[in-house]
């Protein structure tokens, strides 16, 4: 919790396990924890995990929901170190659809672009990992024009979309 690599943990105790190892049934009883972390801060908690487990080989299960209410996910990249870096990882991409739009003379909605260069930077920006970044980012208390705002939800939608679609063809699990 100190390194910030996760907003909570939920301790349920009492816990009895049953499992195989190393051939031979055994039964412990333990300590279920549930940590509330981030897609982008994982990878480092699940190494710190790891590195502080008395167990050789932890249960560490990861469980990505489909939907998290707005001021729960904003609490929870507030909390974790990564959750500025996460704001913030979507504004590369928004500026190259700013400059592809600028290059091109392309004044329109980028979603209705047929110039090569923005519909590329858009097909980036809405691509189905950026949707909790998006998401987040249009959540984030902060003033927007109205086309920024338009934008931002338009390609909330568009990531949506292509994530479930995703989903359906099995390209993400």
């Amino acid at each position: 919790m100190e390194r910030q690599l996760a907003a909570c943990v939920n301790l349920v105790p009492a816990v009895e396990s049953i499992y195989r190892w190393e051939g031979k049934v055994e039964t412990a009883s333990e300590v279920l924890a549930i940590f509330k972390t981030t897609r982008a801060a994982y990878p480092a908690f699940e190494q710190a995990l790891t590195r502080l487990h008395p167990y050789e080989v932890p249960e560490i299960i990861a469980i990505s929901p489909d939907e998290i209410a707005a001021p729960y996910r904003k609490w929870i990249l507030a909390q974790t170190a990564d959750g500025e870096l996460m704001r913030n990882s979507i504004f590369p991409l928004w500026a190259a659809l700013g400059h592809a739009r600028a290059v091109s003379g392309d004044i329109g909605p980028p979603w209705e672009s047929i110039d090569p260069s923005v519909i590329q930077a858009w097909a980036d920006l809405t691509a189905p990992q950026n949707l909790g970044f998006l998401a987040a980012w249009l959540d984030a208390p902060q003033e927007m024009n109205p086309v920024a705002e338009e934008a931002a939800i338009k390609a909330v939608e568009v990531s949506r979309e292509r994530a479930s679609l995703s989903k359906e063809s099995g390209e993400i699990g």
